[in-house]
């Protein structure tokens, strides 16, 4: 057990503010989670994509593949954390690597706290996310879980609207359908178990709106939570937001009244009665995917390969990201 250390998981689906909070809360001088300007702020930290993705760690050869790539990876270096001691001392799995990574983060810099995400994909895998808390059991006197939720419709605006490959596709009339019928699904996935787990949990769930609002207040019943003294460095923003209209124009409405009204009054209520069907979604949409490396190298790509960099955001139209390089090229 590492009673050091208490682990600070962020729980809610995307588009709802789990990047704002994560950063409000690295605000803290107890409480230290992996940033960096380049993901605006808090990295994700995909826990159960790694997991899956590396499978067994027991294998030698897997083993020093996996330490040699992840070391590499934006997440690894951002911690600071030297490779050698996973050599060293050798883990047999992500779950357990990964706890060891942050504890020894949040150790080097003094912090009592450490704070990530919970991977998504926890929330509709019950087998693996039990073999997790399992480890978290073992290994802390204390996890606190802090979920965050936003009114749909606004969500399902963001998320057309949110930059990537498929932005160039989700606004288009007749993929909108399906981009809104699949978030509206995941919404609904995602903040029935979150929802259901926070309450199991002993942990909170904030209102977005309410947070932007009432910040100081908001945080005040956070840190309550988390037995911490509220720190005036928390109302101050260090990282740009990840919005959607971020580097563009805001244009005309992302739905018409009747599409709005449509959403509403029929698509949202039969799918909120037919969870089983949300579910299969995402399930086939993951199948879809298949499994994918879960590592991101933006820091290496901006530190050495710039021009490439820019070229790779401009064809996957990261219009923000984008346009946050080139600012900060200029400064």
């Amino acid at each position: 057990m590492n009673k050091e250390i208490t682990p600070i998981f962020i729980l809610g689906s995307a588009r709802n503010g789990t990047t704002l909070l994560s950063n409000i809360l690295c605000q803290h001088p107890e409480i230290i989670g992996v940033q960096h300007w380049l993901h605006w702020g808090i990295k994700e930290s995909n826990i159960l994509k790694n997991y899956l993705y590396w499978e067994d760690l027991c294998d030698i050869d897997n083993y020093i593949e996996f330490i040699e790539m992840f070391s590499a990876s934006d997440f690894f270096q951002l911690t600071k954390v030297e490779k050698e001691y996973f050599y060293r001392t050798k883990f047999e799995n992500f779950f357990i690597f990964f706890l060891e990574l942050m504890d020894k983060y949040a150790i080097n810099n003094e912090k009592q706290y450490w704070v990530t995400k919970l991977d998504p994909l926890f929330y509709y895998n019950s087998k693996y996310l039990e073999i997790f808390q399992n480890y978290l059991k073992k290994r802390y006197k204390k996890v606190f879980y802090i979920g965050i939720k936003r009114d749909y419709i606004n969500v399902l605006k963001s998320y057309i609207k949110m930059q990537g490959r498929a932005s160039q596709n989700r606004g288009n009339i007749c993929i909108r359908p399906i981009a809104s019928l699949l978030e509206i699904s995941r919404y609904i996935v995602h903040y029935e178990f979150i929802e259901r787990f926070i309450d199991t949990s002993e942990g909170i769930l904030l209102d977005f709106h309410k947070l932007i609002k009432n910040r100081k207040e908001i945080l005040g019943e956070v840190l309550e939570y988390l037995n911490l003294e509220f720190s005036e460095s928390m109302l101050l923003d260090k990282y740009l937001p990840n919005s959607s209209y971020f580097g563009r124009e805001v244009q005309k409405p992302v739905f018409s009244k009747v599409e709005q009204i449509i959403i509403q009054s029929l698509v949202f209520p039969v799918l909120s009665k037919s969870k089983n069907i949300c579910k299969f979604i995402l399930l086939l949409r993951d199948k879809i995917r298949g499994i994918k490396s879960p590592l991101f190298f933006h820091i290496l790509k901006y530190d050495y390969f710039i021009d490439d960099f820019l070229k790779e955001l401009e064809k996957q139209e990261e219009v923000g990201l984008l346009k946050r390089i080139k600012e900060n090229s200029r400064q």
